[in-house]
């Protein structure tokens, strides 16, 4: 049996009870504030930002950066379950020079993508427009007949040297 305390706003055995009575699970909170906040963030202003990127030239090397800044957050006052994170730099004007305070050089190594299945390789030749339907498996077959490629014990493809 559920009792609850009609005066306060109280917190027992996973459920809230309010002022007139009624009790909700914590759970339905949860989903009543997510509903009620996204109606308010729709009817509320777009939020304004603006972003600067800075291109970098030190002795003949391109170096470049960017960053975000908010102006108006607006709706993202409201709607807490979304948020514009990103780097944060200063602003600067078009043709601005500057001299940097630290220069450091990080290592490191770039790795090869992982390799595909036949379903993330029949997504990728659909997004680029190879093959209809019907023939993207024939272009699987001809990589595989003609050893350009292997498949490995877990479906992936693997490069053959040519």
């Amino acid at each position: 049996m559920l009792v609850c305390n009609v005066m306060t706003l109280s917190f027992f055995d996973g459920y809230y009870s309010f002022t007139g009575g009624y009790c909700i699970r914590l759970t339905f909170l949860k989903v009543y504030e997510l509903v009620v906040r996204h109606f308010l963030a729709c009817v509320s202003q777009p939020a304004v930002g603006a972003e600067t990127v800075v291109e970098i030239n030190i002795a003949g090397e391109l170096f470049s950066t960017s960053g975000r800044m908010i102006i108006l957050k607006n709706y993202l006052d409201v709607y807490r379950y979304e948020t514009w994170a990103g780097s944060m730099i200063p602003p600067y004007l078009f043709g601005q020079q500057f001299t940097p305070t630290t220069l450091t050089l990080d290592s490191g190594v770039t790795r090869p993508p992982p390799l595909l299945s036949e379903a993330d390789l029949l997504s990728c030749m659909d997004k680029s427009g190879i093959g209809t339907d019907a023939t993207m498996h024939d272009h699987i077959k001809k990589l595989l007949d003609r050893c350009y490629a292997t498949k490995d014990a877990n479906t992936r493809f693997s490069p053959t040297n040519l």
